[in-house]
């Protein structure tokens, strides 16, 4: 059985959602949740998707929560407006839908957050780090914490945000 995914996006600006979008064409369904842009933003993201919902900044916790009661999927993966998946990463997510949460690569690390009733078991995984590579100014940025792990996939069954 397939597993299918959600996306979402929440955005303020134009300046980098075409890139956004355009990486997260692997996803069965994508959303996004707009700040009352006042530039190409939503015409922009017409092309990728009809689920565009526009409401007032209230916050990235708000904001994300809003987007989450939207999909319907119950794997939800989100990327900041001005991130991109990397094709190693779009590679995961196709190996993933077909495999759901297994072995599958040195991309991710499992994490078993707190369950809504306790503690996730070994089989209900609930959240999923992704390697994230940070550049500036289209340069690769030499530190130490680089690249950094984010939690950005999680089973909305059992996870929130």
């Amino acid at each position: 059985m397939q597993t299918s995914i959600s996306a979402f996006v929440i955005t303020k600006r134009e300046k980098n959602i075409q890139n956004c979008l355009e990486s997260l064409k692997w996803a069965d369904e994508i959303i996004v949740v707009d700040a009352q842009s006042e530039d190409k933003t939503l015409e922009i993201a017409k092309k990728y998707t009809d689920k565009i919902f526009v409401r007032a900044w209230s916050g990235f916790s708000s904001q994300r929560n809003f987007a989450l009661s939207h999909c319907t999927s119950d794997w939800v993966f989100f990327l900041d407006a001005d991130e991109v998946c990397s094709p190693e990463l779009i590679s995961f997510f196709e190996k993933f839908k077909q495999s759901g949460p297994g072995q599958l690569s040195n991309l991710i690390h499992l994490c078993d957050a707190p369950h809504p009733k306790g503690v996730a078991t070994k089989k209900e995984v609930s959240l999923i780090e992704v390697k994230r590579l940070e550049h500036f100014r289209g340069k690769f940025i030499l530190w130490r914490k680089n690249p950094s792990y984010q939690w950005r996939l999680l089973n909305a069954k059992i996870a929130s945000l």
